[in-house]
């Protein structure tokens, strides 16, 4: 199992990935979610603890579901080897 800490990170690699995918910078986020650009800057880090509020406001403005905020989806390769498992 994953530290609380590894958790965050990896939670921010899908916020960055899903804001890069939509088009937007960190300050067109900010100004669309009414959260501040340094705290978006954080969780996209790892570095912020967010409340549940928080991450619905960033699965909305990104438009995607909560849950695939908190798990990647699995490359091809993983898919394939998991499978043969």
């Amino acid at each position: 199992m994953k530290t609380f800490k590894e958790q965050l990170y990896l939670f921010g690699e899908q916020v960055r990935y899903y804001r890069e995918t939509r088009g937007y910078t960190q300050d067109e986020l900010s100004q669309i979610s009414g959260l501040h650009r340094a705290y978006i800057g954080q969780v996209e880090r790892g570095e912020k603890n967010l409340c549940l509020k928080n991450v619905f406001i960033l699965s909305e403005c990104l438009n995607v579901d909560p849950g695939k905020l908190f798990a990647p989806e699995k490359t091809d390769f993983e898919k394939c080897y998991y499978k043969a498992l």
